[in-house]
């Protein structure tokens, strides 16, 4: 039989996976590898003896086995056999026979079409006092809080990001084709090109959207994987809204709160590693400070204690500091029950 039909046999016997990438592999040949590429196409390639046969049959298939002759550094010259002369006719008469042949013997079926996008799946974490920032390959900027966890999950159609502790601050690549769905307590926040914040706690949540406009619906584990486009009836919340969603159904009469320029700073600070409070309760800042670090906080049976409002500007998870200034602002001493454990109290007159 004619070399090119026994190419073209096997190029339909080939796994997609590897056929999709050594047809990627034979275009950026074509147009010339940099240093970094040439390294990656040397390791797929000596991955498995699979990728060395497909690579050299679609090379002979789509005629670049010069090309590749000419790289000796990228594939040695003893794995590339220079092919003998042959009658084109007879190629192309012999490759019509056998087409004719497989839809003659077999049923017609669609031929499947390579997908735009390669469907991934990852999943990111942080540990107490850590912030990590995630460039995701739609270009979308997703940026995760202390002590979290998000599954992501892209396929040609979605995007999915399933935040399952913690918080997350998302910068959302406009695509009309894919919307962006963040999944949290069975609670579905959908966006096409946006920028939102989530913090996802035992029995909340909080939803503060800082540009464009997001769409807010239930979900439940059955339709995770296959989640729709959301309609216009869904709860909508605008740039400078924000939310707080329990994990009972979606309420459309809750109160949608407008937030100012000063507490969308506030919310946010975190991403530089900062806490800002402006009047909160102590009892509402340990809490909020209690995130960061794995010390346990507590505070004395004292009203008046809990009660006491405090303002400024704390680093995340430096809590020396701030017993420091609880001590010198406030005259609050704390006290060490064990290796990860104070007491904090009014200093006795």
């Amino acid at each position: 039989m004619n070399n090119n039909v026994v190419n073209f046999i096997n190029a339909s016997q080939m796994s997609n996976d590897a056929l999709d990438v050594a047809c990627d592999w034979i275009a950026k040949i074509d147009r010339g590898l940099t240093s970094e590429e040439t390294q990656t196409f040397q390791s797929w390639l000596y991955e498995k003896p699979s990728n060395m046969e497909t690579m050299l049959d679609v090379a002979k298939f789509s005629e670049k086995l010069e090309e590749l002759n000419r790289l000796a550094e990228i594939v040695p010259e003893d794995l590339v056999k220079k092919e003998k002369p042959y009658n084109w006719h007879s190629a192309i008469a012999a490759s019509v026979l056998v087409m004719f042949s497989l839809l003659f013997f077999f049923p017609t079926e669609e031929i499947p079409v390579t997908p735009k996008y390669a469907a991934i799946e990852k999943m990111y974490s942080t540990q107490i006092g850590e912030k990590n920032t995630i460039h995701l390959p739609d270009d979308s900027i997703l940026i995760l809080n202390t002590d979290s966890l998000v599954n992501i999950a892209y396929t040609d159609t979605a995007r999915i990001i399933e935040l399952q502790k913690g918080e997350m601050h998302i910068e959302v690549a406009h695509d009309l084709n894919r919307p962006l769905s963040v999944v949290a307590g069975e609670k579905v926040i959908q966006a096409v090109g946006t920028a939102f914040n989530v913090e996802y706690s035992t029995h909340e949540v909080e939803l503060l959207v800082t540009d464009g406009k997001v769409l807010v619906a239930d979900i439940d584990e059955r339709s995770l994987k296959n989640i729709q486009k959301l309609s216009h009836v869904s709860l909508s919340v605008s740039e400078g809204q924000k939310v707080s969603l329990d994990t009972s159904p979606v309420d459309y009469r809750l109160t949608i709160e407008t937030v100012n320029r000063n507490e969308m700073t506030k919310a946010l600070s975190w991403q530089q590693g900062k806490l800002v409070f402006t009047g909160d309760t102590l009892e509402e800042a340990i809490k909020e400070i209690a995130r960061y670090t794995e010390l346990e906080i507590e505070l004395a049976h004292d009203e008046k204690l809990r009660n006491m409002q405090i303002a400024g500007r704390f680093k995340t998870g430096d809590v020396r500091g701030l017993l420091a200034i609880l001590e010198k602002t406030f005259n609050i001493e704390h006290k060490q029950l064990s290796t990860n454990k104070i007491r904090l109290s009014f200093k006795s007159s």
